[in-house]
């Protein structure tokens, strides 16, 4: 048996396996590959069940503020032994968010963290522990 039988990537473009597509009339747009992102190859890998929590553009921001809910990541039947979260890119280049620091997160009440992108990693990092607490 599987230390981590089931695992969670959380990411943005680096994680869900985007590609550029560039069509006759020079037209760019990006789509998930999901097959091709680096947690899928972990599952060939492994034998271990990967589940691909990412979009292309996301940030810790937006995750929290409506991605994982509106797509039941934090349903019952997507809880993970263990969770991959890659996220920042977009965080602090596109949104230009404040990167702030550990002094941002109250692991207590994670609702009173800091509008930084510390604190809106804490918060993710503090609903997967809620929700799996046992996970690594």
């Amino acid at each position: 048996t599987c230390i981590f039988p089931t695992i969670a990537c959380v990411g943005d473009s680096l994680s869900s396996g985007e590609f550029e597509h560039v069509d006759e009339n020079g037209v760019r747009t990006f789509h998930d590959k999901f097959e091709f992102s680096w947690g899928q190859f972990i599952a060939r890998a492994t034998g271990n069940k990967v589940y691909n929590f990412s979009r292309g553009g996301m940030s810790a921001k937006e995750y929290m503020e409506s991605f994982a809910e509106n797509n039941g990541y934090w349903n019952e039947d997507k809880k993970a032994t263990a969770y991959i979260i890659a996220l920042g890119v977009n965080d602090l280049l596109g949104l230009q968010q404040a990167v702030g620091s550990i002094n941002d997160i109250d692991t207590i009440n994670p609702e009173n963290n800091k509008d930084t992108f510390a604190g809106w990693y804490g918060k993710l990092i503090s609903k997967y522990k809620e929700i799996s607490p046992n996970a690594k």
